[in-house]
């Protein structure tokens, strides 16, 4: 049967306890409010406390009393809910209070005395003494006592390390320095061991254990010591290289004294400079110095008597490459310190650093230069140096030539270095970043400057640099620098300056160049950018955006790099099917452009808008599905193609007064012509607008089968060319027939592909525009025909056929000569094919591409003097083809001629635009 304790201190019961918790029972009523419990403390020691097991509908209060009956500490918890009390007691005598609120019932009272050895502060810590060597205790934390702190010295540097092991809770332990600085801890969980181990010099230190949030434990921690690793070796045969030696501080921490007389240490350079070595660190009550020894173990300097605490510095300028040693090593007996050692070289600046002092490399008297800027693209001139650290180096150069192709590239560099153009006077870069730079420039002075890319980054470079004047063909710019691909596009004539697409690793650009590098800029990004077209100076095109979706955007020849801006977002977010209104067939008609643009985001439902440069309107009743909108200059009209309710497929429709503020209502032309000439167009295609006039392909409403040429004249005259006569019958197939016009004598002829009744095949047709009498041209043929990429140079009609003998080549025929048609089969001769494309009239020049089997896929041009085809450039050497695309003849700011633009792959920097 459980004691009944006294109601007061006088008749308490008299208690024991320790470390290991032990419960008490008893009972409280209205009659039975209080029991005392009482208890002595022999030594410090953390108290612990609880009240549990409180009846229903009861509320039990707990209290701790001093001898004297003072409360020192109580908890008072409403209802039933347990009460605690932790707190560290001195030696003395103690009661423990449990007394009523309300109810009646047993309870249940656990108590614990946990000695305190440690210190709970720096100050109140407990001292270990000197360490060397292992030592172990046993101790207690929790709420009571929430840190206990333990004091060490060390008297030489050594590597230390504690293990704690919690017995019943978590509890970490954390290093200190001697003004209280955390230099590790632990962060375990549980009653797993945890450890830290710490290198320490000689000096104080700190050990506090503390217990994790709410947690009391009891705890077994270990200290151990033993020999520090020795970084820097014995003699000159260990002597360790300092880690990261470089262009920027490397620096090594150490220990020097009685226990390790000296630190050899080494580096190397491949390169001349300023050499610095410090020691600093050094403890206030020691004294160390330093000695730096060439390769072959020779003193080139010694530097100490700075005095207990003083630091210590050698500087060696011009420093040639080789190897080095450094010793650090106590003034005398007793001197034993920690320290850090720091080392830097500083490369010789052979060049200017400013756009004012910059290295003129096309002056062979310029300080610094090896030999001056090289005009062989092949030889490149070499340039060596370092940046970093401050330090930067910029050239300069002049050109004089009309058109000069630079090829400038950073290599045998360490990090990341940057590589920029500049022209004078412009503080703007041409060309920013990577390490190569090719392009063409037209005369001027120009700056290329070479810097880290990043504020801790240096490095020596080789610079490999050349110009030269190339005739044959340059890359306008490098935009996507290496051999990625910017992937060109779009290249686009813009009143003498060329526009395309291309992506320069970032994002798709617009770009603009007279076919320079320095004209060459970007002057918008987006995600994407297709359908570019001129409108009197102003670039439309369809551009892609987050915020937007694929969107009407133009540019503007306003300020340095012009003014972008969204036209209209036709297809906004909330659009059913898709954010992009997806713009296609952008078409100039004076100021204004008309385009296809679907408001759904749904292809399948674009419709026909036009804007003046504000926002986008939607022409009505402009049909179904329209497509293939053409302009002709000479009747301000918009023709294209739509479906018509009622009347069926691709109907023919057209648009008067396009170029103005009002262009007239869509007109659908169900019939044309007069007389016995009228018909009524059906399923047309092929609409293409050849100077003042319109030709297409279309069949009769009375007779589909008659799919034949047509022309709307100027005047509006519309004209048949029913090659084979027979009206029940077509003489031209679907698909995008191929015609051009030539003059010659006079007369205008309009060439193209139709079925001949006499050589019952495809042949090569000439009308006369004036007459209406058509002639087969390839008499000389007896078997089909095809031409394609029909092209006009120098009074002759230029093209690509087909034939068993000759293979796929370029042909000709002249209109002022005998109906036949000429073979230019010497690139691949008999039946294989040179597979001739891309034909167009630049510079007065017809070019095109071809492979002869050897070069691969390049570009050729028509001699002008044998009238044969030959190789203009093969921009990818050998047998790899640089499958030249998109060629187009633009105009030059500079020099007011035609230019020849393409996108082409060298094999080296991938696919860009190249210019002849």
């Amino acid at each position: 049967m459980a004691r009944d304790a006294g109601n007061n201190r006088r008749t308490a019961r008299r208690i024991t306890f320790g470390q290991n918790p032990r419960t008490f029972n008893d009972s409280l009523s209205r009659t039975d409010k209080a029991d005392f419990f009482r208890f002595v403390v022999q030594a410090r020691s953390s108290f612990d406390g609880e009240v549990f097991n409180i009846p229903k509908r009861s509320n039990f209060n707990f209290q701790l009393q001093n001898a004297n009956g003072r409360g020192i500490a109580l908890s008072a918890r409403p209802g039933r809910r347990p009460e605690n009390i932790s707190v560290n007691l001195e030696p003395g005598v103690y009661f423990a209070r449990v007394f009523w609120r309300k109810g009646a019932g047993k309870y249940r009272m656990r108590l614990s005395l946990n000695p305190d050895t440690a210190g709970e502060t720096l100050a109140t810590a407990r001292d270990i003494g000197n360490l060397n060597g292992s030592a172990s205790l046993q101790e207690y934390v929790g709420t009571s006592d929430p840190a206990d702190v333990y004091r060490f010295t060390l008297d030489e540097r050594l590597t230390f390390g504690a293990t704690l092991s919690p017995l019943s809770a978590s509890a970490d332990i954390a290093l200190l320095d001697a003004g209280g600085n955390l230099i590790t801890n632990t962060a375990g969980s549980g009653t797993t061991a945890r450890s830290l181990q710490q290198v320490l010099n000689p000096g104080t230190y700190f050990i506090r254990t503390t217990p994790a949030p709410g947690a009391k434990t009891r705890y077994n921690l270990a200290f151990n010591t033993s020999p520090a690793p020795d970084q820097g070796g014995n003699d000159f045969g260990s002597a360790a290289a300092i880690p990261g030696f470089g262009f920027f501080p490397a620096s090594v921490q150490e220990y020097v004294g009685n226990s390790d007389p000296a630190d050899y240490y080494t580096f190397s350079t491949t390169i001349a400079g300023d050499l610095k070595i410090d020691l600093t660190n050094i403890a206030p009550t020691a004294d160390l110095n330093i000695t730096l020894f060439d390769q072959f173990q020779s003193v080139l300097a010694i530097q100490g008597g700075a005095g207990a605490g003083g630091n210590e510095q050698i500087t060696l300028a011009g420093a040639q490459p080789g190897q080095y040693f450094v010793l650090v090593q106590p003034a005398g007996p007793g001197n034993n310190s920690s320290y850090r050692l720091t080392a830097v070289l500083t490369p010789e600046d052979k060049f200017g650093d400013t756009f004012t002092d910059a290295t003129v490399i096309t002056d062979p008297l310029s300080p610094g230069l090896t030999s001056p800027l090289s005009n062989d693209l092949d030889n490149p001139s070499i340039y060596q140096d370092f940046v970093g650290g401050g330090d930067v180096d910029v050239f300069r150069f002049t050109l004089t030539e009309n058109l000069n192709f630079l090829s400038v590239r950073l290599k045998d560099f360490t990090g990341n270095l940057s590589l920029e153009l500049f022209q004078a006077g412009n503080g703007t870069p041409i060309s920013a970043g990577g390490s190569t730079l090719r392009g063409a420039l037209s005369p001027g002075t120009y700056f290329l400057r070479v810097s880290p890319g990043a504020a801790n980054v240096a490095s020596t470079y080789t610079m490999e640099a050349a110009y030269g004047e190339r005739q044959s063909g340059i890359i306008v710019r490098d935009v996507n620098p290496g051999a990625l691909d910017s992937n060109a596009d779009f290249l686009t004539d813009v009143q003498g300056a060329l526009f395309y697409a291309a992506n320069d690793g970032s994002s798709v650009g617009l770009w603009r160049s007279e076919g320079t590098l320095n004209t060459t800029v970007k002057v918008g990004s987006f995600t994407s950018i297709t359908n570019i077209t001129n409108v009197n100076g102003t670039v439309y095109f369809a551009g892609g955006t987050v915020a937007t979706g694929v969107e009407l955007w133009k540019w503007q020849p306003t300020g340095g790099l012009g003014t972008l801006s969204l036209v209209a977002d036709i297809a906004p977010a909330n659009a059913p099917s898709s954010t992009n209104s997806s713009p296609i067939n952008l078409t100039a008609a004076g100021n204004n452009l008309f385009f296809l643009a679907s408001p759904t985001g749904n292809p399948v439902n674009r419709r026909l808008y036009f804007t003046n440069g504000g926002t986008a309107t939607e022409i009505a009743n402009a049909g179904s599905g329209p497509e293939s909108l053409v302009y002709v200059q000479a009747t301000d009209t918009l023709y294209y193609i739509a479906d018509l309710q009622g009347v069926g497929s691709n109907i023919l429709f057209r648009i008067t007064g396009a170029s103005t503020a009002n262009p007239g209502a869509p007109v659908a032309l169900q019939n044309l012509g007069a007389g016995p000439t009228a018909f009524g167009p059906r399923f047309v295609d092929s609409l293409k607008v050849v100077g003042d006039d319109v030709f297409f392909v279309a069949s009769e409403a009375i007779n589909t089968n008659n799919r034949e040429l047509r022309r709307i004249a100027a005047n509006g005259d519309v004209f048949t060319y029913d090659i084979d006569g027979d009206p029940n019958s077509g003489s031209i197939g679907s698909g995008n027939l191929d015609v051009t016009v030539v003059t010659s004598g006079g007369q205008s002829y309009a060439y193209f592909t139709a079925f001949d009744s006499v050589a019952v095949a495809l042949q090569l047709i000439r009308v006369d525009l004036a007459t209406g009498i058509s002639e087969r041209v390839s008499t000389n043929i007896t078997s089909e025909f095809v031409a394609s990429n029909l092209t006009v140079f120098d009074g002759k009609v230029y093209f690509t056929a087909t034939t068993l003998d000759e293979g796929t080549e370029l042909w000709v025929t002249d209109p002022a000569g005998t109906l036949e048609v000429t073979a230019l089969d010497n690139l691949v001769p008999g039946a294989g094919s040179s597979l001739p494309n891309n034909l167009v009239v630049a510079g007065g020049t017809l070019y095109f591409t071809a492979d002869n089997g050897s070069t691969g896929n390049e570009l050729y041009r028509l001699n002008a003097t044998t009238g044969l085809p030959e190789l203009a450039l093969d921009i990818n050497p050998g047998g790899d083809p640089s499958n030249p695309s998109n060629l187009i003849a633009a105009g030059s700011l500079s020099s007011g001629l035609g230019q020849l633009f393409f996108v082409a792959d060298d094999g080296v920097n991938g696919r860009e635009v190249w210019t002849v």
